[in-house]
């Protein structure tokens, strides 16, 4: 299944979502756990910065899931970036996290 569409359609819009969570968690697995934003290490959560409900329809899991997309956040950063427009820069993306 590559694009969204598909798995709404097979599994609901819910567990497309937690399908598409997973897939992006499992991604990210080789990362060291620490918050990306402030450094807090003892729980972080995988977080899209582009939120999956912004996306198209017919987006493929590999965009939406893309590294540029995703990071690594406390659950404080994360409700910050989800709430109060946190600015996450280039410079701590994943894409970028082992680079740098």
């Amino acid at each position: 299944m590559s694009l969204k569409i598909e798995l709404i359609n097979n599994l609901g819009k819910i567990k497309a979502i937690n399908t598409i969570r997973a897939k992006a968690r499992a991604l990210c697995n080789k990362y060291p756990n620490i918050c990306m934003n402030c450094g807090y290490n003892k729980h972080v959560e995988v977080c899209h910065i582009h939120p999956i409900s912004l996306f198209p329809m017919d987006a493929a899991i590999d965009e939406i899931n893309d590294l540029s997309n995703l990071v690594l956040l406390c659950p404080n950063c994360h409700w910050e970036l989800d709430n109060l427009d946190l600015q996450i820069h280039t410079n701590i993306k994943l894409k970028y996290y082992l680079r740098h």
